[in-house]
């Protein structure tokens, strides 16, 4: 009889186990996998540890982590003096992807799903040197160092966003401005590209344009990390 649900037929290995796998079977290979750091344990946290199997403290704890360590890392971690509540805004876990699964389950919906494949598809199409964040909602903000030209950059980024994603259809609107036409400054730049954008979504969607002239007075919407007010025509 076959007990496995469909989530766990379908389930494959993920791409860092298999790379730590390969380098594991070689040789003269330095491990820089599943972010295990490069040091043994540090004697006092050893020390520590002992002492509290000794004391009898081998039971569960709360769900959230012990709250004697969730009130150390309020008080004396990097997030010290940020005003958080232990009892409330702190958990312990069991390594960063316990964590980072308990976050993606408390924030991400049906369908919030292709926007971690398009993040992780812009991340693999640009340089190390580029920059690539999500500004809100499903839009994405890129920064590219174009010596040549343009265009054929800004192609390579639509054709490989385009498509589909398991059985969901992606359509892609790109906005882009460059700096010979607008300058250097952020908030020009980014207005300008987004004014491109609003005419790409206007015009139809599912292709892109450069920011030219004829845009100036096109609403922008500015971008959600300046906090700034919609434009008006």
């Amino acid at each position: 009889m076959d007990y496995l649900s469909d989530r766990a037929k379908n389930l494959k290995q993920g791409a860092i186990r298999e790379m730590f796998d390969r380098a594991a079977a070689m040789e003269n290979v330095i491990s820089m996998g599943i972010g295990e750091p490069d040091m043994a344990t540090p004697e006092v946290i050893c020390q520590a540890a002992a002492e509290a199997l000794r004391r009898g403290e081998t039971h569960y704890t709360a769900n959230a982590g012990d709250m004697r360590l969730r009130r150390a890392i309020v008080q004396r971690s990097g997030i010290a003096g940020l005003g958080y509540d232990p009892a409330r805004e702190v958990i312990v876990t069991n390594g960063g992807m316990g964590a980072l699964s308990l976050l993606f389950l408390a924030i991400l919906n049906s369908g919030d799903e292709v926007l971690i494949h398009l993040a992780g598809r812009l991340r693999q199409s640009i340089r190390g040197g580029d920059i690539v964040a999500r500004v809100g909602g499903d839009e994405f903000l890129v920064f590219l160092e174009c010596r040549l030209e343009t265009e054929p950059a800004i192609q390579r980024l639509f054709t490989a966003l385009e498509g589909r994603y398991k059985d969901f259809p992606i359509a892609i609107s790109v906005g882009a401005a460059t700096t010979m036409d607008v300058g250097t400054d952020y908030d020009e730049l980014f207005q300008a590209a987004d004014r491109a954008l609003y005419a790409v979504k206007r015009g139809g969607r599912g292709h892109y344009r450069f920011y030219d002239d004829s845009m100036e007075n096109t609403l922008s919407v500015i971008s959600p990390i300046d906090g700034g007010n919609p434009a008006e025509d």
